[in-house]
């Protein structure tokens, strides 16, 4: 793979655009160490570090870092928590976040009389960010209408592509990895609803999942926006914009932005007929001297 990085047709400049709405607190341990091949960390907590829009472009130049390095990375944002069925198998160097089995960390039936609680294998590190840094790679080739590298698809599977190389084609399967890291990362829609009004946004479970839910919103190089109709959650074809009505296609299609702007276009109307009939009914109660020319 190229050491070049980022890609070409990549903006960081411009990732802020994106920034997740998400950002929730990660929890940070208070100490991380290497030893060996391994990261380990004990059960002790620091303050909890809130994620930024950079997280998933340095997560993924640790793929030619060395595990100082990574040590320091999880020392600001916290550890992936590889989950004990990473054993033996390098496919599965999974989260304890993914679904489908009760998992604990490796090391817990090792770490009697230590100071660490835990620990997660180096590869699984290397691993996630050469995985990290493909998806980008390939996300940038595709917004140029080009195919991704060869060695980035191999960099996810282990082998090349098998599939014919299109660029339509290769959209579907990026599609399907990206849906697989929200699994991983236990991503879902959150809701909140504080006093300034109702939220909703992406959220995952630990480090994997912000990770995952900026390898999404960055690879699409746009956000999330609800329909102002239907209230579904749609990605819009341009970056939404805050105070602005949003649609999603089938709105579309079926007019209901067109209706939404007529009832608007008379509301303000009414508004303003409302407004000059007050003024008028506040002008004639005034004396004649008084009144404006």
């Amino acid at each position: 793979m190229s050491n070049m990085w980022p890609p070409a047709g990549w903006d960081t400049a411009e990732v802020t655009r994106w920034r997740p709405h998400e950002a929730d607190l990660l929890t940070v341990q208070a100490r991380v160490e290497v030893e060996g091949d391994r990261l380990l960390w004990g059960d002790a907590y620091r303050q909890s570090a809130r994620a930024g829009p950079h997280l998933i472009i340095n997560f993924a130049a640790l793929a030619d870092k060395s595990p100082a390095a990574i040590a320091a990375f999880a020392r600001r944002w916290g550890v992936l928590r590889i989950c004990e069925h990473a054993v033996g198998d390098r496919r599965r160097l999974m989260p304890t976040s993914h679904s489908g089995l009760s998992c604990s960390p490796l090391g817990l039936a090792e770490h009697a009389h230590q100071w660490w609680y835990a620990y997660d294998p180096l590869d699984a590190w290397y691993f996630w960010a050469r995985q990290a840094r493909a998806i980008l790679s390939i996300a940038a080739a595709l917004q140029l209408e080009e195919r991704g590298k060869a060695e980035d698809w191999q960099a996810i599977f282990g082998r090349p592509p098998w599939w014919k190389r299109r660029v339509d084609v290769e959209r579907r399967v990026l599609a399907s990895v990206l849906q697989e890291w929200q699994l991983l990362g236990d991503v879902r829609l959150r809701v909140e609803w504080p006093r300034t009004g109702a939220t909703m946004h992406l959220a995952g479970s630990g480090l994997l999942g912000a990770l995952a839910v900026q390898l999404l919103l960055h690879a699409w190089k746009r956000g999330l926006a609800v329909c102002h109709s239907c209230a579904t959650v749609f990605t819009p074809t341009r970056n939404p914009r805050s105070g602005q009505r949003h649609y999603c296609d089938r709105c579309r299609a079926n007019g209901e932005d067109k209706k939404d702007a007529v009832r608007a276009y008379y509301q303000r109307n009414r508004d303003e007929l409302v407004k000059k009939k007050r003024v008028d009914r506040a002008e004639a109660r005034r004396p004649k001297g008084r009144r404006k020319q």
